[in-house]
């Protein structure tokens, strides 16, 4: 499988989750349990954007729901690394 983008607050749940500081640190990015929370986060972030564009459109607001669609898909692939 190919690795998605990891967040810090991928990183910390991880850490949390093991109790290991390199994980935190950013020493294992490709960890199974680093990129399950990813892709969860992204998953989550894939689901808001589908669902506020469905309830935008519902009210008739096409602009506001392209804008909410966009920025969500756009979180999606942040990452505030430190390094």
């Amino acid at each position: 499988m190919i690795p998605v983008k990891v967040t810090q607050a991928d990183r910390d749940a991880a850490a949390d989750m093991l109790g290991d500081p390199l994980i935190r640190a950013g020493q294992y990015d490709d960890d199974v349990w680093v990129q399950a929370f990813a892709r969860h986060r992204i998953a989550t972030l894939e689901e808001a954007a589908t669902t506020a564009h469905r309830a935008l459109v519902k009210l008739d607001e096409p602009t506001q729901a392209l804008i909410v669609s966009d920025a969500l898909h756009a979180m999606k692939g942040q990452s505030n690394d430190q390094g």
